[in-house]
């Protein structure tokens, strides 16, 4: 679960969870995938010497996070708000107690996270100055329905209109899986100590109020005001993808790499959908050097598997 809960201007609380050094004046939040909430660490070892303030918040209905009132329809957009919502707030608050600078975040968006990566980085350009892309399917695959989050069922729940019905349909399926995730079982990443237990946890985070987050991801991707956003986003941005992903392909990546002007790709051999696991300790070197860096070295990035 969230290590706690914030408290927005409206009212709704958002599970907040916060890894790496909780002391660093540089942000980094990541989005997680569909069925994805709590603190999911990528690797430990990596995390626990990073130099940053790396944030996770359970998207409504989530986890820690309270679903969104049955009047208001989800968006894309909105879940970029929350965030938006919450670093201005850090921000502020941090300067008023301890005259700790924050400078710009990073965002860092997973499998369907990465749409609301994209809107947070297009709607806040003066909150986010670096952007990573991690195994993400270009926005009109999510929209359409194909492999949203990677699980291939929700296809057919497209006709269901309003999140009661889709929530009733989607509890019936049951609690997610590592499958529902994309993960093939005999995944290498899945092969070092602790890691398929935080990915369940992960999942488990994610079932706490049932599938009440994934019917509020799936009704949010139906509204158009996103889809588009790649052209938009003119910050830094690394897109990172698996050889052997089969649900974020190579078409994927050159999509973002059509339509973002700074987007550079880097591929990693042998991995799949897991590859934020394979990729963390570069994934977090090119996040922490901030929007005054130089990117030498990110052309031959020493990927650590």
């Amino acid at each position: 679960m969230a290590h706690h809960q914030f408290a927005l201007a409206s009212g709704r609380n958002i599970g907040v969870s916060v890894l790496g050094d909780p002391l660093s004046s540089r942000l980094v939040v990541i989005c997680l995938p569909s069925a994805a909430a709590g603190a999911f660490d990528p690797n430990p070892e990596v995390t626990g010497t990073c130099p940053a303030r790396i944030i996770q918040i359970d998207r409504p209905g989530y986890g820690s996070s309270d679903p969104l009132p049955d009047d208001e329809n989800p968006t894309v957009e909105a879940f970029a708000d929350d965030i938006a919502e919450y670093l201005r707030s850090v921000t502020s608050q941090a300067d008023a107690l301890t005259q700790l600078e924050f400078g710009r975040a990073a965002v860092i968006g997973w499998s369907f996270g990465g749409a609301t990566a994209l809107a947070l980085a297009a709607r806040y350009p003066e909150l986010i100055d670096r952007v990573v892309l991690v195994a993400s399917p270009r926005p009109r695959r999510i929209r359409s329905g194909e492999r949203f989050s990677a699980i291939a069922e929700l296809r057919k729940h497209g006709i269901e209109r309003d999140f009661r019905s889709m929530k009733a349909s989607l509890d019936d399926d049951g609690p997610p899986s590592l499958i529902s995730l994309g993960v093939d079982d005999s995944d290498p990443a899945l092969e070092p100590l602790g890691v398929r237990g935080r990915l369940e946890r992960m999942l488990d985070a994610a079932w706490v109020q049932e599938s009440a987050g994934l019917a509020t991801d799936r009704l949010a991707v139906r509204s158009r005001d996103w889809l588009d956003r790649g052209d938009e986003v003119t910050q830094k941005t690394l897109l990172v993808y698996g050889a052997r992903d089969v649900l974020a392909s190579a078409k994927d990546a050159a999509w973002f790499e059509r339509h973002i002007a700074s987007a550079h790709l880097i591929t990693v051999p042998g991995a799949g959908h897991l590859v934020v696991i394979d990729a963390w300790a570069d994934i977090v070197d090119w996040v922490c050097r901030g929007d005054e860096a130089t990117d030498q070295g990110v052309k031959d990035p020493q990927l650590r598997r």
